[in-house]
């Protein structure tokens, strides 16, 4: 690698001493960031308040909002409170007054939760990614079972008959794909990677995430030294990373032409660190294989893959970097085994599965039942589909295009009766479908979720179209967040 990168070593230490400089302004100056750093080095600090704390409001914090955030009260109106838990009195700054409540910011813990643990990243409290590393693993779970449970009494008053138990993950190094911000700063500090700011567009420059697989992490410093090196290099505007089977894949968005220069580097260092690497010049259309560079000769290739193991055998699923994947697949190979199980396909029965994207649950559907049919919206996943089904000589797979969130009566996927049907859909939930699903006739559906909301709005709506809401449960996908993933298990009365 140091006859790649060696003319550009000289300039690349200059940026690093005044990105360094440049940080430790910020540090020193910024209020937003000051005001993140919660002091943990006493579990009783009820007597340290000094005239420097002069300014800040001492809170009891009574309860978590959903999102985390502590919640206390003061003169009746509600106030947040970031990085604080439940049982606390902390001192903490006003960030900004509502109508209906306030939110703040701890910065001082005077008595502290046993819950309460210190953050492992660096970075913890200035990033914008987690929000929930100041509290302990487990009690991070509690509470988004707690959410959970909330969210279904509250939007469609419903408790499952029994509750699931819950699917963990390992709390670190467990994410697999990870979008990164370029930037050089707005004062020209230098190169900047890594994840946007809490409440900013700024990027953080990072070293190192304790999230990202141990692969992707100790790819950073690698990556700076190669966007550094790139004679566009302020033009470029991300890079997404992907752990795959074959390696890391690297895409890199960028905004001016790259000169023929900068592409032999990226070809030489791809070929020493085993990338595939890939280019994107425009909308994701516009996203090429640059390196290896056996180009995808069939319909629906990739050249990236992740691996499934179900009944015993191995699938192999490819993706390409546009395609949505699971960025926890530890605990999507959990998950896809727990559908399974629930679902209790029999060998003579036909399944439905919507929002099948490029068949991470749908193959592994095949594997129990007479005939799956999988649904999705992009055209370009039902290729893939279809290729992952082929390259694993699965054949009792069926994949159409079709928009979820139109009417899709006419759709010839929608003939005949399913036994059994697998929904899971974005954010916004499956509204269309659930409010048609007596016509499929199903005896059992499991539902996935990422958002217990929208999951609890459509819980409601299959129990008015005659479904009982049998079990549900939390599948730890996204430790240190406030993202939540969630399954049910709804029976035909």
């Amino acid at each position: 690698m140091a006859n790649i990168f060696s003319k550009h070593r000289t300039k690349l230490r200059e940026q690093s001493k005044k990105q360094k400089k440049s940080l430790e302004r910020e540090l020193k100056d910024s209020k937003q960031e000051a005001r993140v750093k919660v002091s943990l080095e006493s579990k009783n600090l009820a007597n340290d308040v000094d005239s420097s704390d002069s300014g800040l409001l001492q809170c009891q914090i009574l309860s978590l909002s959903h999102e985390g955030r502590g919640i206390a009260k003061n003169k009746g109106k509600t106030q947040f409170v970031h990085y604080a838990l439940p049982g606390e009195t902390v001192l903490a700054e006003v960030l900004a007054h509502r109508a209906k409540y306030d939110e703040l910011a701890a910065v001082k813990v005077m008595q502290a939760s046993d819950q309460r643990v210190e953050a492992v990243c660096s970075y913890y409290g200035t990033c914008g990614g987690c929000s929930l590393q100041h509290m302990g693993h487990k009690a991070q779970l509690a509470h988004k079972q707690t959410v959970l449970a909330d969210q279904l009494k509250h939007f469609g008053d419903l408790a499952p008959q029994q509750w699931l138990p819950l699917v963990e993950s390992e709390p670190w190094g467990y994410r697999s794909r990870v979008r990164l911000s370029v930037d050089y700063g707005r004062k020209g500090e230098g190169l900047r990677i890594g994840f946007r700011k809490k409440a900013s567009k700024e990027t953080l420059d990072i070293d190192s995430c304790p999230i990202m697989a141990s692969e992707l992490s100790s790819a950073l410093p690698v990556l700076k030294e190669l966007v550094a090196s790139i004679s566009v290099h302020k033009a470029l505007g991300h890079l997404e990373l992907s752990l795959s089977r074959e390696g890391i894949g690297v895409l890199i968005r960028h905004v001016k032409p790259l000169e023929q220069s900068d592409l032999e580097m990226l070809r030489n260092l791809a070929k020493e660190q085993k990338w595939t690497v890939f280019l994107q010049a425009g909308d994701i259309s516009s996203i090429q294989q640059l390196w290896p560079e056996n180009e995808c000769r069939e319909e629906g290739q990739a050249n990236l893959s992740y691996n499934l193991r179900v009944l015993k055998q191995n699938l192999a699923l490819q993706f390409h970097p546009k395609d949505f994947t699971q960025i926890n697949l530890g605990v999507n190979q959990k998950m896809v085994l727990l559908a399974l199980q629930l679902l209790e396909l029999k060998s003579d029965e036909r399944a439905l599965d919507l929002f099948s994207g490029l068949g991470n649950f749908t193959l592994a559907m095949a594997k129990c039942a007479k005939e799956v049919v999988g649904v999705e919206g992009s055209q370009d996943m039902v290729e893939r589909g279809l290729f992952n089904a082929q390259a694993n000589d699965i054949e009792n797979v069926t994949f159409y295009e079709s928009n979820l969130y139109s009417d899709f009566s006419a759709q010839a996927w929608t003939k005949g009766v399913y036994d059994k049907i697998l929904i899971d859909p974005p954010r916004a939930g499956a509204l269309d479908i659930v409010s048609n699903i007596r016509q499929f006739g199903a005896k059992r559906i499991v539902y996935i979720s990422c958002n217990p909301a929208t999951l609890a709005r459509d819980a409601g709506i299959l129990v008015q179209q005659g479904y009982r809401l049998m079990q549900a449960g939390v599948l730890d996908m996204f430790p240190h967040t406030e993202h939540l993933e969630s399954i049910a298990v709804f029976d035909s009365k």
